[in-house]
């Protein structure tokens, strides 16, 4: 059985929306036009990330409180993402909406290929050999995450990322406490 299959839940059902922001990602739009169905699996995205941890302190809550402080103190930001896209599902959920930036840049059209069931629908280009790629305006969408820009979904599969190790990291300390009912404290070396 399991240790934690609740917070893999939450961690498939975020994978899933982050999967939906990069296939929306790829949406060709009017320039100065926001999908809002991208934003939408913005917002879940962000609620059912942030859910791993709540859930995983629910389902472990005595192992969770004893690890996670120098779990997230080891990582190589010291927590600073995790904070980071809590503090933008608390401006999603509670207030007036995740606070992404945008921009109109002009985005490779091979950017947009036509997905299945999509045809004719598409772009097709046709030019000769050394003929610059062509160009779309498009709105970009990004996060300012320590003075830097970052596309949404990019910034979105690194936070993923995190969450993934950290369930990884979790479940490998603490299977055999879970197994045999002895908790096992790291630091003190059993």
């Amino acid at each position: 059985m399991a240790l934690i299959p609740d917070t893999q839940g939450k961690l498939r059902e975020a994978r899933l929306f982050l999967n939906k922001l990069i296939e929306e990602d790829g949406v060709l739009l009017p320039p100065a036009e926001t999908s809002e169905t991208f934003l939408h699996h913005l917002s879940a995205f962000l609620s059912a990330a942030r859910s791993v941890t709540y859930v995983l302190q629910a389902e472990q809550k005595h192992l969770y409180d004893a690890w996670f402080d120098s779990w997230k103190d080891s990582l190589p930001d010291k927590g600073a993402l995790l904070r980071f896209f809590n503090n933008q599902r608390i401006q999603e959920i509670h207030r007036t909406g995740a606070g992404v930036t945008s921009t109109i840049e002009d985005v490779p059209a091979t950017k947009f290929a036509p997905k299945p069931g999509d045809f004719p629908a598409g772009i097709h280009i046709s030019a000769p050999p050394g003929t610059p790629i062509t160009t779309v305006e498009q709105t970009v969408l990004f996060f300012e995450i320590d003075g830097a820009l970052e596309e949404v979904p990019h910034a979105c599969g690194r936070y993923l990322a995190i969450l993934a190790r950290l369930v990884t990291e979790f479940e490998a300390a603490h299977s055999t406490s879970a197994k045999t009912g002895v908790e096992t404290c790291p630091n003190s070396g059993g």
